[in-house]
């Protein structure tokens, strides 16, 4: 079963990436095919032409590279290779991208708060 939720344009697209590094990380059929559910959700409500560019822009990209950082940081630290701290770190660096993105093309904050941060 699958509700939708309404939340940030920024954390939409933040879902996205994440599905995206999924898709990229691994063959399995259904991360790809949630990449293309949550791509099409998004371009229903937001418009063809805002969906192009934000995923062609350099926010989105940063925002994609916080999210591979953050899943190789998680990765190493199940196996105690960093200390969780630096995983902590690399997600609130993926916090702060995610919330450029939204400022720059939906001139908003998010409603996710930080806590322990700022």
């Amino acid at each position: 079963m699958k509700i939708k939720l309404s939340m940030d344009a920024g954390a939409a697209f933040d879902i996205l990436s994440i599905h995206l590094v999924k898709s990229q990380k691994s063959s399995i059929e259904a991360n790809v095919q949630n990449y293309l559910d949550t791509a099409n959700e998004i371009r229903e409500q937001i418009g063809g032409d805002l969906f192009n560019v934000i995923c062609s822009s350099e926010e989105f990209a940063e925002l994609k590279m916080a999210n591979e950082k953050v899943f190789e940081a998680v990765d190493l630290a199940k196996q105690d290779k960093i200390p969780a701290s630096l995983a902590d770190s690399l997600n609130y660096q993926r916090f702060l991208q995610k919330r450029n993105l939204q400022q720059k093309y939906f001139n908003s904050n998010l409603t996710e708060q930080k806590i322990g941060y700022e």
